[in-house]
């Protein structure tokens, strides 16, 4: 294929996916999921991103839920007092996230149309910060996760070691 056209293929599957993530992705569910990637993981992919939503995911089928209504009771963002990065991550919409966070909205999307991408973290049911979330995971005797791929986050599954 020349330069030229592989450009002009590359043009039109971005801007194929734009038009999608626009027009597309307004539902509650991927921006729930959306928002809590960012604002758990940031705004670029990451391997933190898939093993939070299979973390979710995890969670929902014990309680016969969804990993968006799980996002809502687990991740801080959805729940914790509003300072002004809470406020702007919690009430962002998706559009306005497909902005800064693209490839984040558009794996949130992905994951409510059914095509999930590999876990990083098999097996966790649990993520957190290496402070506090740390402390409390160590004292319940949880068992830290190997993720295939280095995270920002630590991962858990719930048992002792």
């Amino acid at each position: 294929m020349r330069p030229d056209h592989a450009l002009i293929a590359l043009a039109l599957v971005l801007a194929s996916a734009a038009i999608a993530t626009r027009s597309e992705a307004y539902t509650p569910d991927a921006t729930i999921l959306a928002r809590t990637l960012v604002a758990e993981a940031g705004p670029h992919l990451v391997a933190d991103h898939p093993a939070i939503l299979h973390v979710l995911e995890r969670r929902a089928a014990r309680v016969g839920s969804t990993a968006a209504e799980v996002a809502l009771r687990y991740a801080s963002v959805h729940r914790a007092p509003q300072g002004e990065w809470g406020r702007t991550v919690r009430y962002a919409s998706l559009l306005e996230l497909a902005e800064t966070a693209p490839s984040v909205v558009a794996m949130a999307v992905a994951w409510t149309r059914g095509d999930k991408a590999a876990d990083t973290c098999p097996g966790a049911t649990h993520w957190g910060d290496g402070g506090r979330d740390r402390e409390r995971a160590e004292r319940a005797g949880w068992v830290r996760v190997r993720c295939t791929e280095p995270t920002a986050n630590l991962f858990w599954r719930e048992g002792r070691r």
